[in-house]
């Protein structure tokens, strides 16, 4: 982008070696051109309000809220980046990313709304900095609108009753370690990852409490997770009060598993020292 009187032309150069060459060529000139403008226009390009409104909006989501923004900004407004903020909202620009954003057949409407949404919120970060002016937000803002989701059919939830439910535990082994997390689960209403994020320092069996502060994530790859202390959202971090049946089924479980452990340990140690022995057998007495 150069500037020529008022107006703002673009000019292609050809002729780099390398593509590094060309980035560093155009960063540098974006620095000097930031430079010569300011005080009075320190964010004047696409890329940079995005920065600015992610590092804000970071303070105040999680951290799976922030990727999926991360997903928004790369994917569906790279036709924006490396332009300059005023020929951004544009009636023109505008219009031609929304038909071409609307027409779309690969995404649903829901998902369609969501980028809208958060191509709304950063427009009105961009007037409330002052980077654009009263007529040119509301220009802008009404031009871009949700499109119409189409709703998938409802399908009717049936609950289990009591009875369905004490059989459903009466062919589980109450030995079994699945028996007490279907046991927990039923009683807490978490998520699956919740539970699967919980660990014996979060049950405290004199309050009779457990806090749910972590939740386990399943990764892109085939058996990866992850355990991350983000969860869906800000009141999901929670303490919840547990029954004396779930309490003392809790504990006895506990207990099982410490026996379990040690009795490995044991075993362990055994067959360790069987090794040795025999490898002992195989060196030769040396007088």
């Amino acid at each position: 982008k150069v500037k020529i009187g008022e107006d703002f032309k673009t000019f292609t150069k050809r002729g780099y070696l390398t593509a590094r060459d060309a980035d560093n060529d155009y960063d540098r000139a974006v620095n000097e051109f930031v430079k010569e403008n300011e005080p009075h226009c320190k964010v004047i390009f696409f890329d940079d309000l995005i920065e600015q409104y992610r590092e804000l909006r970071a303070r105040t989501v999680r951290l799976q809220t922030e990727r999926s923004d991360i997903s928004i900004y790369s994917k569906y407004f790279k036709d924006f980046n490396k332009k300059l903020i005023k020929d951004v909202y544009t009636i023109e620009c505008v219009n031609g990313w929304f038909n071409k954003l609307t027409k779309r057949e690969d995404i649903i409407g829901q998902r369609k709304n969501k980028v809208i949404t958060r191509f709304k919120d950063v427009l009105k970060f961009a007037y409330m900095k002052e980077y654009i002016d009263a007529p040119t937000y509301q220009k802008i803002d009404i031009s871009v609108y949700k499109v119409k989701a189409s709703k998938k059919p409802c399908r009717e939830k049936v609950a289990w009753t009591m009875e369905e439910l004490n059989r459903f535990f009466s062919v589980i082994d109450h030995n079994d370690k699945y028996y007490v997390l279907f046991k927990v689960m039923w009683h807490l209403g978490c998520r699956i990852g919740e539970l699967q994020g919980l660990q014996w320092q979060d049950f405290d069996p004199i309050t009779k409490k457990i806090h749910i502060q972590r939740q386990v994530i399943e990764g892109t790859g085939q058996n990866t997770w992850t355990v991350s202390e983000d969860l869906k959202t800000e009141c999901s971090e929670r303490y919840d009060k547990l029954t004396d049946d779930i309490v003392e089924l809790l504990k006895e479980y506990k207990e099982s598993r410490l026996l379990e452990l040690n009795e490995e340990l044991e075993e362990i140690q055994t067959d360790l020292e069987q090794k040795i022995k025999e490898k002992m057998m195989m060196i030769p007495n040396i007088i």
